[in-house]
């Protein structure tokens, strides 16, 4: 039952997406309340996974948000689209908080983050350091990276990422994997 209810749910989004690009009356309001929840949950998700952080998930996702409704001009197909568009803005939003804590302090501003939660390495790292390595690994496999930035940023399962990009669940599997040695190869 709980797929069917996905099902419904994402179709839901995408009928709000599609009113809200159409330029419906309310449409926005009524998908913003839609996806609130799931905003929060991934902005709470990532600001969880860092120390002495000085702003709350309800911040980074009305920040989030406005900046995508300053982007109505783009379209979406479905859930999944907007999702990896909300994971984009919420990475930059969290680089640039951190490098402009890093840049105030002199370097004295860098985190560390547990990636254990996300299925990557066990070890501690700098976010920027992270953004960094992503930055390299998109210019040697941009899938792979996008994997990375769908997954870590975004919330996706592999069978959501697997979906969004056409791609079989064991093909995003298998790179995710390799992205993650990538990573962890990269980053000691």
């Amino acid at each position: 039952m709980a797929g069917d209810e996905d099902e419904v749910e994402s179709r839901d989004i995408t009928i709000l997406l599609q009113a809200w690009q159409e330029g419906e009356s309310g449409a926005a309001d009524r998908l913003f309340e839609r996806i609130y929840p799931e905003l929060r949950r991934i902005a709470d998700r990532q600001l969880r996974l860092r120390e002495n952080v000085t702003f709350q998930p309800t911040e980074l996702v009305n920040e989030a948000y406005l900046k995508l409704e300053a982007n109505g001009s783009l379209r979406w197909e479905n859930r999944l689209q907007f999702f990896a568009l909300a994971a984009k803005i919420l990475r930059q939003i969290l680089v640039d908080r951190f490098r402009n804590k890093a840049t105030l302090k002199r370097g004295s501003a860098c985190k560390t983050v547990a990636l254990e939660e996300v299925e990557l390495p066990a070890v501690d790292l700098d976010f920027l350091a992270l953004d960094q390595a992503l930055e390299r690994l998109a210019d040697l496999d941009p899938e792979a990276a996008q994997f990375v930035e769908l997954r870590y940023f975004g919330g996706l399962t592999i069978p959501e990422i697997a979906d969004f990009l056409g791609l079989g669940t064991a093909t995003v599997s298998r790179r995710w994997q390799m992205a993650r040695a990538w990573l962890r190869s990269e980053l000691h």
